[in-house]
């Protein structure tokens, strides 16, 4: 599994977050209801800097006070992902799971756990599942497109036609063409990199022609190990880190 130290901590905040939905939830306004949304925001805050100890107690907060709202779980099975509490996670997740069997976001943090603890096989079902809950849900579809399923054509589709102009995206989708040794689709792909990338820095811009060059020459081979120089050159380029972000979470263990 890949890490992204671009984007250390990674903070599920479901859309349904205290949003009521029949769930047994103090009334919205009151005074109980806003010290739920103070305490849940202000733990992911936590986590998004790293302060897990006052991120637990305030999540741990929300789960006493509002128990059926899945996304304080979610975010509870994360925490125990990053500190190697794999068997914790897996108990928040099931509860979070039978909150909120559908969820596109829970779904894939369950395939997340899975991945990290080597059972590939149950990883992608629940990827599948991500998706069948969220056809547009692209954080499953690259996991499975690049880590679980790379041979299968369908999950990267569904990446291209989401994010045509994801870095991320495009430098994969020219990865792919080389290999395929279709050059039509690599061409397309160059370019469109060469037009995103006019702010990028000189390193970035040096091998993004070392990329060309090696097309030029008609070496798809050489082309293909010049895209992946290229990816790890856009790492610090702010601009990938963000549309690499929007694909790939990170679990710190």
């Amino acid at each position: 599994m890949e890490f992204m130290p671009e984007n250390r901590f990674f903070v599920l905040v479901l859309l349904v977050l205290l949003a009521a939905c029949g769930r047994q939830l103090p009334d919205p306004g009151s005074e109980a209801y806003e010290e739920i949304v103070s305490a849940f925001y202000s733990g992911t805050s936590a986590m998004e800097v790293g302060e897990d100890l006052r991120a637990e107690a305030r999540l741990s907060l929300v789960t006493e006070r509002a128990p059926a709202e899945p996304s304080a779980w979610a975010n509870l099975a994360l925490m125990a992902m990053r500190r190697g509490e794999f068997e914790a996670a897996a108990a928040h997740l099931e509860k979070a799971r039978s909150l909120a069997e559908d969820s596109a976001p829970i779904l894939y943090l369950s395939g997340l756990l899975e991945q990290l603890e080597g059972r590939m096989v149950e990883a992608a079902a629940y990827m599948r599942l991500a998706l069948v809950s969220d056809s547009s849900y692209t954080r499953a579809a690259y996991v499975l497109a690049t880590d679980l399923e790379p041979e299968n054509p369908e999950p990267f589709a569904r990446l291209v036609a989401a994010e045509p102009d994801n870095l991320a995206v495009l430098v994969e989708r020219a990865r792919r063409a080389a290999g395929e040794g279709n050059a039509e689709a690599l061409a397309s792909a160059i370019g469109r990199l060469a037009e995103l990338g006019a702010a990028w820095n000189s390193d970035a811009k040096a091998q993004l022609e070392s990329v060309h060059d090696a097309f030029g020459a008609g070496d798809l081979e050489a082309t293909s190990v010049q895209l992946a120089f290229l990816r790890n050159v856009l790492l610090s380029e702010e601009a990938f880190r963000q549309d690499l972000g929007r694909l790939r979470a990170s679990v710190e263990v």
